[in-house]
């Protein structure tokens, strides 16, 4: 009898070590917020082309962490777009229809920092675009995220 049961208790007590070292890792860690400053000299520097854009690579620890992009103060009329990959190419064939990613709580980060902010957290890896426009700079680049570790919140 105790051989009919032997794989199944065996198949259970790894699940459960993989299940405690999984539940222990994410619960266990801080979440870590990584907030970038993009200097004035550097938009000041981007081509305002949409052929030819720089590139900048940010890396997260884990894909839960929180990344913000923190822009150079400007006046009320400043701006800040993302697109996809999709979009931004059909930005440069100049379909009309293109949609930005929605920025959850643009305006609450702007008023908390006093000045244009992008919301990366919930982003997946990947190559995303930026358009900023304002008064004193503009132009457009490319932001690469990439997770250390691949460990999924979903």
């Amino acid at each position: 009898m105790f051989r009919r049961y032997f794989p199944f208790i065996i198949a259970v007590a790894v699940f459960g070590v993989a299940a405690w070292f999984v539940v222990g890792e994410t619960l266990n860690r801080e979440r870590c917020v990584q907030k970038i400053e993009v200097p004035e000299e550097y938009l000041s520097t981007l081509d305002s082309s949409r052929y030819s854009v720089q590139s900048i690579l940010l890396e997260r620890t884990y894909s839960d962490d929180s990344l913000l992009m923190l822009f150079p103060e400007a006046n009320r009329k400043s701006e800040i777009y993302l697109y996809d990959r999709r979009n931004y190419y059909r930005m440069l064939l100049g379909y009309n229809d293109v949609v930005t990613i929605p920025q959850e709580n643009k305006e609450i980060l702007k008023a908390l920092f006093d000045r244009p902010v992008v919301n990366l957290s919930g982003l997946d890896p990947g190559k995303y675009y930026v358009h900023a426009t304002a008064c004193n700079f503009g132009g457009y680049f490319e932001v690469e995220i990439s997770d250390d570790k691949a460990l999924d919140s979903h």
